[in-house]
């Protein structure tokens, strides 16, 4: 198992979707939050990594010190 790139787990945001956590209902126990991938962002000072958010389907960075969801992928 592995953490998804940024432009993996951006593929699951359900842009249709209205009120709850926006991806497909396939990926049951997903919550309306922010959720971490293996991307880091190059440069600044505190190390971060984007991150991908189910609630409004940004992409965003955040410190990778601090405590966010993640969803793994599986590894082949």
């Amino acid at each position: 198992w592995r953490l998804p790139s940024v432009e993996e787990l951006e593929t699951l945001v359900d842009e249709r979707a209205t009120t709850g956590p926006r991806v497909d209902a396939i990926f049951s126990g997903t919550t309306a939050e922010a959720y971490l991938t293996s991307t880091v962002k190059a440069g600044g000072g505190t190390p971060s990594a984007w991150t991908v958010n189910f609630s409004t389907g940004a992409v965003d960075t955040a410190a990778q010190t601090g405590s966010l969801r993640v969803k793994c992928v599986k590894a082949f």
